[in-house]
């Protein structure tokens, strides 16, 4: 019987301390040999390792495939990965600009 499960480890937002993250699939639960295909939300291929490096947030899909006997099943899974080095907006008197390694200013 094929029932394909993804499992994604935990991982943190993409920040100053984390600027490369790895989604990893490769807990998910299969039957047979998995495919894993890694897209972006625009279709486009990424990979096909149970694990994708990035250095940017976004949204990304994983599918799993497993087949047996000419019969396929996939699943997917959408995940959203923050990324915390976005710079906020503040309005000070004097303007500066907050980055990982300007972490602070005055307001006024």
């Amino acid at each position: 019987m094929l029932n394909p499960q993804i499992l994604l480890a935990p991982f943190d937002p993409i920040d100053c301390v984390n600027e490369g993250i790895t989604l990893d699939a490769s807990g998910s639960v299969t039957t047979q040999t998995p495919i894993f295909t890694w897209f972006d939300t625009m279709g486009n291929v990424l990979g096909a390792d149970p694990t994708l490096s990035l250095d940017e947030g976004g949204t990304f899909i994983l599918e799993l495939t497993e087949s047996l006997g000419g019969t396929s099943c996939s699943v997917r899974d959408t995940i959203t990965l923050i990324d915390l080095r976005e710079q906020p907006i503040a309005a000070t008197e004097t303007p500066d600009t907050l980055s990982c390694g300007q972490t602070e200013v005055i307001l006024g």
